[in-house]
């Protein structure tokens, strides 16, 4: 989840990804607020590592891609788990190979920021979850 005009910190965490070894063809950014090009609906771009990038018109902030995964089923049929998270953040090293062990069993789960308060919408989701919400 990112906004069109954040490209810095976005490059931070994709780069974090990629080092984790994370498959950068399943990784799916969605840039919000790009209502200055008169986009009436979303453009979708994928670069040369599989990466699909969704510009979206509207800005829901840290909803934005939520919104649009839920408004567009049908272009995210293959997906069955999001792990969902701001351009605010980076990865270590083994977030990929540790990914599995987080809220295994539950349909959503927020992680948590601190160990008591939880950290809005990042987290692990079910793709049917969202679907039906």
């Amino acid at each position: 989840n990112s906004l069109l005009a954040y490209g810095r910190p976005r490059e931070r965490l994709l780069s974090s990804l990629s080092r984790a070894h994370v498959p950068m063809d399943q990784v799916h950014v969605f840039l919000g607020g790009d209502d200055g090009h008169g986009l009436r609906r979303s453009v979708v771009h994928q670069d040369d590592n599989g990466t699909r990038y969704y510009r979206v018109p509207y800005n829901s902030v840290d909803f934005t891609a939520m919104v649009h995964i839920v408004e567009n089923p049908d272009s995210f049929m293959d997906v069955r788990l999001w792990f969902y998270m701001h351009d605010t953040c980076e990865v270590g090293g083994s977030f990929w190979s540790n990914l599995t062990r987080w809220c295994s069993g539950l349909p959503s789960c927020a992680l948590p920021l601190t160990r008591w308060a939880p950290s809005s919408s990042m987290g692990l989701y079910d793709a049917q979850f969202l679907a039906d919400s």
